[in-house]
């Protein structure tokens, strides 16, 4: 069970924006069964929770068609790392 403090983090899907600025086109993250690298591109992302299992280390991403990811980091951290602008 999650606990209050390892709340759900939503990601909407944002429009793509201009070259000014604005969400990068993909983010380097670490697959934790795997241990490779993997690119999420974030307009992809539906859905970030911590794992039940290794809630302070491990996060599942689950993106626009049904995948689900677990990559290496605290929710918040890959939240972070997902909504970061260039």
């Amino acid at each position: 069970m999650i606990s209050a403090e390892h709340e759900l983090v939503g990601v909407m899907p944002r429009e793509s924006q201009g070259r000014g600025g604005g969400v990068p086109m993909i983010v380097p993250l670490m697959d934790s069964v795997a241990g490779t690298r993997v690119y999420i591109k974030p307009d992809s992302v539906v859905a970030l929770r911590p794992d039940p299992a290794a809630l302070d280390r491990i996060s599942i991403v689950k993106l626009r068609h049904g995948e689900s990811i677990r990559v290496v980091g605290e929710h918040r951290d890959v939240a972070e790392k997902l909504a970061r602008t260039p």
